[in-house]
């Protein structure tokens, strides 16, 4: 099979999986995976953006009257503004985006791959990925995040075979992605420069510099603009996460990779390769304690997973009896995986096994379409009784009528103005705590409790008591609509002035947006397209490959 044939049959493999996997999961539901607040917050801003007409720094749908910066870099929700553009509805063009993100970005991670090492190990890490539970749930989670991380094997690659313009667009669209992890990237490039590639290293800090340079237009006004913002930062950037769950699996695998750099005293071309994900690996497991998205079984779980394929590889090519035990923990993987639960410090709970932790087979059985006829008639009522540029707030118990205390989010408020395009009172990011919102100046409110049950405590850190009161005068119930396990109740304000978004003027149109997007795009791919296999179509046992 040639070097072409092989990447076309990997890349149509990553789109099948992905395909297959996202729809097989999500069903017809136009929901767009709605049950993480970040699809919720993504979507939000790309209408915001609709609106704008094109990317903005300044949060003028959310947090009223005043607004908020908008600290997230612009290239995924101006993709879902691009579908919206195309004429979907906003929930679909979510959708859409997600999708694009994952197969283009899981299709040049594998292509990274065969370049860096050969098809093997490319297919095999693509085969463990889409196997598992850990990659869709991060990844549907935080999918700017993870197209970063995907995106790291190709800009490596850029950086070994010196490719300079090609790794200086990889770094530029990854600014625009996500604000922390390009940096990890970048800082992963740097030190393995500083081990095995110093004849490298001043290049890779020129197109470092570069690349932040052409980040500044987005940069400095999130600097300062946001400066008197931070005293409202939630404290939850100490250390928060509870445990760590690891695929027995898929670490024993990594294990025997790491095992395998450790033991050779001179490590071949292919071997070094393997260290840049292992750095990858280091830098990502200590995020992880702030945000468990990037921990153990998270993004360092992706980005350990090329070096489980090569420990997979040694142990199949070792022995008959290995590559029988190999098989059928392979088998294993598609019907059920055995998770470890390991609790960090101050959270006691007992190290425990978890079996009914499954991979994405099972796991996509369980899933489907949810709610989405309710949910559109919720829309229908929020369009009929706002005219648009109206803003609605949300106060939601999550276990309302449990006996638990409530738990209050931003998620609802996120939800439904990026589903409708309408402006928001309260939605801002969960890690900032703002102070209260005038609930009572928004055209609707929409909640889980009916009026009559609403209190001081459902309203504590989203609004006075005098809102409370406030809403209840002014507002009446125009609607309710079943939704899961309960109902939620539309009320209107019946004054005539209310909160009102203005937007701000972008930093670009959306047509030069697209135009520069789709330069960057060109650059790295013509200046890739010159380059040949680094090692070959199949590594030999000279060059390190597993035997």
């Amino acid at each position: 099979m040639s070097l072409t044939r092989q990447n076309l049959f990997l890349g149509g493999f990553v789109l099948v999986a992905i395909f297959f996997t996202f729809f097989f999961w999500t069903g017809t539901s136009a929901t767009f995976f709605f049950h993480y607040d970040d699809a919720a917050y993504h979507l939000a801003t790309a209408q915001g953006f609709v609106r704008a007409d094109g990317p903005v720094t300044w949060q003028f749908w959310g947090s009223l009257p005043d607004g908020r910066p908008n600290n997230y870099p612009p290239l995924f929700p101006f993709l879902i503004t691009l579908f919206i553009k195309l004429g979907a509805i906003p929930a679909l063009a979510g959708k859409a985006a997600v999708f694009a993100g994952l197969v283009g970005g899981g299709t040049i991670f594998a292509w990274a791959l065969t370049k860096l090492f050969d098809i093997r190990v490319a297919f095999i890490t693509t085969l463990f990925l889409f196997l598992t539970l850990d990659f869709f749930s991060i990844s549907l989670l935080v999918v700017p995040a993870t197209v970063v991380v995907f995106l790291a094997p190709a800009a490596f690659y850029a950086l070994v075979r010196g490719k300079w313009p090609a790794l200086g667009g990889l770094l530029i669209l990854m600014l625009y992605t996500h604000m922390v992890l390009p940096y990890v990237v970048m800082g992963g490039l740097f030190l393995w420069c500083v081990i095995y590639g110093r004849d490298k290293l001043k290049g890779l800090i020129g197109v470092i510099c570069a690349s932040i340079i052409a980040f500044l237009p987005w940069l400095v006004p999130l600097i300062s603009e946001g400066i008197p913002y931070i005293k409202y930062w939630y404290p939850s950037l100490v250390p928060r996460a509870r445990f760590v769950e690891l695929n027995l699996a898929m670490f024993w695998f990594f294990g025997v990779g790491l095992w395998i750099l450790l033991k050779r005293k001179v490590l071949k071309e292919s071997d070094r390769y393997s260290v840049f994900f292992l750095i990858l690996w280091v830098f990502l497991v200590p995020i992880g304690a702030f945000a468990s998205a990037r921990g153990l079984n998270g993004h360092a779980f992706i980005a350990s997973v090329p070096l489980s394929a090569l420990g997979f590889l040694f142990l199949v090519e070792r022995e008959r009896r290995i590559r029988i035990l190999a098989a059928t923990v392979g088998i294993f993987l598609f019907v059920g995986a055995i998770y470890l639960h390991i609790p960090l410090p101050a959270f006691g709970s007992p190290f425990r096994f978890i079996a009914e932790r499954s991979t994405i087979v099972e796991f996509a059985v369980k899933k489907g379409a949810e709610n989405s006829m309710e949910e559109k008639k919720i829309l229908d009522l929020i369009e009929a009784h706002s005219a648009s540029g109206e803003s609605i707030a949300t106060l939601f118990d999550r276990f309302h009528g449990r006996g638990v205390a409530p738990e209050y989010e931003n998620y609802p408020a996120l939800y439904f103005g990026g589903r409708s395009g309408r402006p928001v009172v309260n939605a801002g990011r969960p890690e900032v705590l703002f102070s209260r919102q005038p609930i009572e100046q928004a055209r609707l409110v929409l909640t889980n409790v009916p009026r009559e049950e609403w209190n001081e405590r459902l309203l504590d850190g989203y609004a006075s008591l005098a809102s409370l009161e406030a809403v209840a005068r002014d507002f009446l119930l125009v609607g309710e609509e079943k939704s899961g396990d309960g109902v939620i109740y539309v009320y209107r304000n019946t004054l005539e002035n209310v909160l009102r978004e203005i937007p701000v003027r972008p930093l670009a149109s959306l047509e030069i947006t697209f135009i520069i997007f789709i330069i960057l795009v060109s650059v790295v791919a013509w200046n890739f397209s010159a380059i040949s296999p680094l090692v070959g179509r199949r590594l030999t046992p000279r060059d390190g490959a597993p035997r």
